[in-house]
């Protein structure tokens, strides 16, 4: 029997503001999705995850922003994944914080998971949807990889970017956005939505490393 996947609020409570932002009254187009806008206002609120991939089909639909996902995925910091993401900053090097991402991001999402792939000399750090009947999934994967960086950033600073960003999807009409966002070759048609990096980062200790906290 498949048990319905839900996700932590929290990458999405910036919905409001981004709609408000572009100029739409968000709480129309929440409500025709069946959300209230009080559900945005605390991080720790589940969702269903299919329903959360309807609302963002319909604020495309309504906003015709094709890249409402990277805008949303901008305002949401590893803060915004609960206890997973809080996780992170206190772990010794990079390479045991997306472990430990991986490892607990059920606490946050059970609709897709974490991909840690390495080469000879390269990581491929990304994200698939496992939930069936999704909606929106290109956004979902645009929201999922602007996160990831947002990641890579707070651990190795706001400096870092990936060699290489790969999309699933076929190349959009305006790729500036995304050019502007992860300063790194895009290649849409990709077999996987995943940051491309040289393996080494997965060393980078991270200055915040606390072994107290982290065993907490």
């Amino acid at each position: 029997m498949h048990t319905q996947a839900t996700v932590r609020v929290g990458p999405l409570t910036n919905i409001p503001h981004i709609l408000q932002f572009i100029g739409y009254e968000p709480e129309s187009i929440l409500a025709a999705s069946g959300f209230e806008l009080a559900q945005f206002e605390d991080p720790d609120n589940r969702v269903s995850f299919l329903a959360a991939s309807k609302l963002l089909a319909r604020c495309v639909e309504v906003t015709q922003c094709r890249h409402f996902g990277l805008l949303l995925g901008k305002h949401a910091n590893p803060s915004h994944l609960g206890i997973a993401g809080f996780l992170l900053s206190s772990a010794p090097n990079v390479g045991w914080a997306l472990a430990s991402l991986i490892k607990y991001l059920d606490l946050h999402d059970t609709g897709g998971m974490i991909t840690l792939t390495t080469t000879a000399n390269t990581t491929l750090f990304g994200y698939v949807i496992n939930e069936p009947q999704v909606e929106a999934a290109e956004q979902i994967y645009d929201l999922s990889m602007v996160i990831a960086c947002n990641i890579m950033r707070s651990l190795c600073g706001e400096q870092w970017n990936p060699d290489e960003v790969l999309l699933t999807y076929r190349k959009p009409g305006d790729v500036t956005p995304f050019k502007v966002f992860f300063r790194a070759p895009i290649r849409f048609n990709s077999q996987d939505s995943a940051l491309v990096f040289d393996k080494g980062w997965l060393n980078y200790e991270i200055p915040t490393a606390d072994p107290l906290l982290q065993r907490h």
